[in-house]
């Protein structure tokens, strides 16, 4: 390759480098180039040289995707804008006028690398005290960038689990990890809630967009909803299939496409998905690709993690008939509602225990599956028909137990009601009916007491008070 200056003014490169040097360099694997200073040109940052390439190895040419003969003499900002990167023209002025080394990332959009690590050095290949010339080399740092952007994912998420930290705080860690490593993107979390898709969105966007449930029936043709559905990554271009809520955000912040990979344990079905929004309509990087593969598996182990402890969680605190809360369960809702009251002077609270007249008859006649029937049928409607924030538990046996917080008597009335709507309205099963009475008693937090026991004991005692009825 034959080294050619822009200015006159000084001799060739080629006359400084020897052609064995060239030939190594020219075939290097790393891309290189070497930028000499030639005489100002309009409009270049702070009115400084204009560094000009004078040689551009092959790995450098197939790096931006051109014929190295046809990139000399480009300018220094022309050429790092072909690969689309964060370093600018001001910037790239300062550093040159430093005259020392310097590094830099750069964020590279050409040629299938992601990030390179730029290193330039300044060389006094002519007279003069200042640098006639630059050489700069970019290394390929993809997969410890990668690696770095997996570690920090983990690690946070790692220190927000020990912590307790709910599922969703601890994605909105991971897709805050991948915006950070991938700056002209913005990722997002989608996951299945019961008959709904829970969008957990870039914090990039508007508040309103981070945090969006929408009908699963609704969100049928989101990228993110046809991944878990395919089990297979999704492309596709704005407007089409971008979740309707988020429209006009992704719109207005220039997004043009979304990537959505389905996020699973391996040879299981999708847990939830994982998106990335671009502002190119074409498919992501390959190495954007990979990163968001490796996220997904990452996040698979977190959801799958969050579903086994809610599994533990269902075992240990609830009753396995009726899926109401057990005793362990209510009893710790009741210790904590005692000490909040203790500690801060909250508001009251009711007590209700509630045990089914002539429960063992149903039994007796008609079979204990009769009896499993009749349980779960009233513990489902007690527990659809209580109040806002009401626990209902089965206690065990034919006994339930009910907390009603904020205890005004409009709120006791209506979980009152609830039992005896559950109570009045007979059970079908098969071609007959069934059909059982309750006692209810109630203890009011603080007036009857202010403990578990207290309040418990209270609750019985006006429980058995109804069971025998009027004096």
């Amino acid at each position: 390759m034959t080294l050619t200056g822009p200015d006159p003014g000084l001799p060739p490169p080629a006359d400084r480098l020897s052609g064995a040097l060239i030939a190594a360099l020219d075939h290097a694997a790393d891309p290189a180039l070497l930028l000499e200073r030639g005489p100002p040109v309009a409009g270049t940052a702070e009115g400084g040289p204009a560094w000009r390439a004078v040689f551009v190895n092959r790995a450098f040419a197939r790096l931006v995707g051109g014929d190295p003969a046809a990139l000399l003499h480009a300018t220094f900002d022309e050429l790092i804008a072909r690969v689309r990167g964060n370093l600018v023209g001001a910037d790239a002025a300062r550093f040159v006028q430093r005259q020392e080394s310097f590094r830099v990332d750069l964020q590279v959009r050409a040629g299938g690398a992601r990030w390179m690590d730029v290193q330039a050095t300044p060389l006094h290949l002519g007279p003069g005290a200042e640098p006639t010339n630059w050489w700069v080399v970019l290394r390929d740092v993809t997969a410890e960038r990668q690696a770095l952007a997996l570690a920090t994912g983990q690690a946070r998420a790692l220190h927000l689990a020990v912590r307790g930290a709910p599922l969703t705080a601890i994605l909105r860690a991971l897709i805050a990890t991948l915006d950070e490593r991938l700056p002209g993107s913005a990722a997002s979390a989608s996951l299945l809630d019961g008959d709904h898709l829970h969008f957990l969105g870039s914090p990039r966007l508007a508040p309103g967009a981070t945090d969006l449930r929408v009908p699963l029936t609704a969100g049928q043709a989101f990228p993110c909803a046809r991944a878990m559905r395919r089990g297979q990554a999704v492309l596709t271009r704005f407007p089409a299939g971008f979740p309707a809520p988020l429209r006009g955000e992704l719109a207005r912040a220039g997004y043009a496409r979304a990537y959505s990979v389905p996020v699973r344990e391996a040879g299981g079905p999708a847990l939830a998905a994982l998106t990335l929004y671009g502002r190119r309509p074409a498919a992501p990087h390959p190495a954007e690709v990979e990163l968001l593969g490796q996220f997904a598996d990452l996040m698979a182990l977190l959801v799958a993690r969050d579903q086994g402890l809610r599994r533990l969680e269902h075992l240990a605190f609830r009753d396995p008939l009726t899926t109401l809360a057990n005793r362990a369960r209510f009893m710790a809702a009741l210790e904590e509602a005692c000490l909040a009251l203790a500690s801060s002077g909250g508001a009251s609270f009711a007590v209700g225990l509630l045990d089914l007249d002539d429960f063992k008859r149903v039994n007796d006649a008609h079979g204990h599956l009769a009896g499993d029937h009749l349980l779960v049928t009233l513990a489902g409607r007690i527990a659809r028909t209580l109040p806002p924030r009401a626990l209902a538990a089965r206690m065990g046996g034919d006994e339930f137990a009910l907390l009603v917080p904020n205890a005004t008597g409009e709120r006791v009335q209506a979980a009152a009601h609830a039992v005896r709507t559950a109570l009045e309205v007979p059970v079908p099963l098969g071609g007959a009916s069934l059909q059982v009475g309750g006692s209810l008693g109630w203890a009011l937090a603080p007036h009857d007491d202010d403990t578990p026991d207290g309040l418990l004991r209270h609750a019985d005692a006006a429980m058995y008070t109804a069971k025998r009825g009027p004096s």
